[in-house]
């Protein structure tokens, strides 16, 4: 799905209780789709195309330390999987700090996708694709956010060093499984 930042007004954020924790301004979005249902559990998992894209939410979840598995599903079949809103992402999750980022260096496999029983072949195309990502990509990533969004040089250090190590922790376990 195509991501952006989108201005959120403040007429928005008052009107709907739900969005009180935030405080309206530029946030992260996801791209409107038609088509598509959200379930937030595993579904279709039976077709092909759906096993490689859940191998590739697999490692993207345990790399990024997912806690708010969110699925869309097109309606027509396949009903490909899609993924959306990873603000439960980190360690500490929307909360996160660099002493929480600090100490989830360890990548395991999400046991959300256990009931798949994703192969090692399976989950190969994802982890080369993880493989290449580089430490400067990541850091050019994770200082891109907004500045209105508060976080310090030091905050955005602590978790460009999580996610590298995430990374390579979570390619070594890849590589020997």
């Amino acid at each position: 799905m195509e991501v952006a930042i989108a201005n959120v007004p403040p007429e928005l954020v008052a009107a709907d209780p739900a969005l009180a924790r935030y405080g309206g301004g530029p946030s992260h979005a996801s791209g409107f789709v038609d088509g598509l249902y959200e379930v937030r559990a595993i579904a279709h998992a039976d077709h092909p195309k759906n096993r490689s894209r859940f191998a590739s939410l697999c490692v993207l979840f345990s790399w990024a330390l997912a806690a708010d598995h969110q699925f869309l599903y097109e309606l027509a079949p396949p009903h490909l999987v899609h993924s959306h809103d990873h603000g439960l992402f980190f360690p500490g999750q929307h909360q996160w700090t660099p002493v929480s980022v600090a100490a989830g260096h360890n990548a395991t496999l999400d046991p959300q996708f256990n009931a798949l029983v994703l192969t090692p072949q399976e989950l190969e195309p994802p982890r080369a694709e993880l493989e290449t990502v580089t430490a400067v990509e990541i850091r050019d990533i994770v200082t891109a956010v907004p500045p209105q969004w508060g976080a310090s040089g030091q905050d955005l250090q602590a978790l460009t060093d999580c996610l590298c190590a995430r990374r390579d922790s979570l390619l070594a376990l890849l590589h020997n499984g």
